[in-house]
């Protein structure tokens, strides 16, 4: 929902959440922007997998699930979703969901912090080799609770050789489909170079049979971690392997 309000936003406008009980045990979650606005007859058909309500042709990209993706995840939590627009003006969705009741209080125990917490002792160079901006940036956006580590990017194999050899990161993360070569084929060649042979990689890629692990980890690399990456296994491998190196 919070995509949607961005990515349909009018330039320069807002979106706007809140979250109010309804007084009968529900809690309200409301996002709101200042869109172009939907018609009933757009409403109507909102829910419909693969509709995309005539903008097949726009610039913005979408595949006309989400929202119907959205709806039955929130059925499946006793919740409902709701929507109301108003042309030129905006659109607002509401989420219902029964609302949780205060745990008992239990005595204090000391547990160790969440993988997603921030944490300063992890450091080290990392250098991730993947096309996809879009990826970098969530990258980007888990390390930040890992403030000394120092993140290189390279969106290329050309690129890649360049700055394993220049700036001789701690871990390696390389993507298996690039523009100009495949993963596995990088990973030799930073093999092959003295400067870069002993730095360990972690192949990433899209395809999660366990063949493909299987033959990633047979070939030397240190980890194979499926995309779309999961924030707590991500830190939690990048803490291990920074830890180790």
């Amino acid at each position: 929902l919070l995509s949607n309000a961005v990515k349909y936003n009018r330039e320069r406008g807002s979106v706007r959440i809140t979250l109010a009980a309804d007084g009968a045990g529900h809690a309200v979650i409301a996002v709101r922007d200042t869109g172009h606005g939907l018609s009933a007859r757009q409403i109507d058909q909102l829910f419909q997998p693969f509709n995309r309500l005539g903008l097949e042709s726009a610039p913005i990209q979408g595949t006309g699930i989400g929202l119907a993706l959205s709806l039955k995840l929130i059925e499946q939590m006793s919740g409902k979703l709701e929507v109301s627009s108003e042309l030129q003006v905006g659109t607002e969705f509401r989420v219902t969901l029964p609302a949780a009741r205060a745990a008992a209080t239990e005595p204090q125990v000391h547990v160790p912090a969440p993988a997603d917490s921030p944490r300063s002792d992890v450091r080290g160079g990392v250098l991730y080799v993947e096309d996809n901006p879009e990826n970098v940036a969530i990258v980007e956006q888990m390390l930040a609770l890992r403030p000394q580590v120092k993140l290189f990017t390279a969106a290329d194999g050309a690129t890649a050789r360049v700055l394993a050899a220049v700036c001789h990161p701690d871990l390696i993360l390389l993507d298996m489909r690039l523009p100009d070569t495949d993963g596995l084929a990088l990973f030799r060649e930073l093999r092959a170079q003295p400067e870069t042979k002993h730095i360990p990689c972690v192949a990433l890629s899209a395809n999660a049979s366990p063949e493909d692990a299987a033959h990633a980890r047979a070939a030397g690399f240190a980890d194979y971690w499926t995309k779309p990456l999961d924030a707590m296994k991500f830190l939690r491998g990048i803490d291990a392997l920074l830890t180790r190196a």
